[in-house]
């Protein structure tokens, strides 16, 4: 037998070992994929939610996915069906494991009380309105009154509720129960002892909320604020008290 006749063999011995390992190598690739997706489902990890309780947010989902093969669920089915709870911001949908599902969500935040038509509701800061519901949190919010569609006066209504809210705002938070949109788009807020602040129109934020605690520590607790029919802090360098 020639040389070359042994090298062709050799090739041809090569080629057939090298084929028996690339089908073994596909066949074993078939079936870890089908091992992989007739695994069953057996936990829900939860991920994201600080005050919404996991039955509140999968109430969405049509099936529980506890006990279904892997195969069997689409991650962006569990995703666009827990969105539609209006208090749910963000979602997102992964496997972690053969049998385990991660969903991690992003809740959406009260900043304020809404009323509308005589219905109590909240707003986050979005400007989105949620409907009501108890919260253990989120309780100690002013409350407001108006509507608009202006989508930058919505983010103007938004930055003075903040900082309202704001706990390093000094008495703000204890002092300002209600803030009121008028028709003219002129804001108006309302303390815990029903006295009226006219704010005026939504600019120089910061000044004038500034402006209102630097006159009320100074001045108004000095004064009955019953002999007080409202402040005007509308005009940046002034304050008007208009007495009863």
């Amino acid at each position: 037998m020639s040389y070359f006749h042994l090298i062709r063999i050799n090739k041809v011995k090569l080629l057939l070992i090298l084929s028996g390992l690339l089908i073994a190598i596909s066949l074993l690739i078939n079936y870890s994929s089908e091992w992989d997706r007739t695994q069953i489902i057996n936990e829900l990890e939860m991920v994201g939610n600080n005050y919404l309780k996991e039955n509140e947010i999968l109430f969405y989902l049509k099936d529980s996915i506890i006990g279904q093969e892997k195969s069997s669920i689409v991650l962006e089915d569990i995703e666009n069906a827990i969105i539609k709870n209006p208090y749910i911001k963000q979602i997102s949908a992964s496997f972690q494991t053969n049998k385990l599902v991660r969903v991690k969500v992003e809740e959406r935040v009260p900043i304020a009380y809404l009323e509308k038509r005589g219905d109590i509701l909240y707003i986050d800061e979005e400007f989105k309105i949620l409907p009501y519901r108890v919260f253990e949190v989120y309780t100690d919010l002013p409350l407001f009154y108006g509507n608009t569609e202006d989508i930058g006066l919505q983010k103007s209504l938004v930055e003075l509720i903040k900082m309202i809210n704001d706990e390093e705002s000094g008495i703000l938070k204890l002092l300002i129960s209600e803030i009121h949109l008028k028709n003219d788009n002129l804001i108006s807020l309302v303390t815990n002892d029903g006295l009226n602040i006219k704010f005026g129109r939504i600019e120089n934020i910061n000044k004038k909320l500034e402006k209102l605690l630097v006159f009320w520590e100074t001045k108004l607790l000095r004064t009955q604020i019953s002999s007080i029919e409202y402040i005007d802090i509308t005009w940046l360098n002034k304050v008007i008290v208009k007495s009863t």
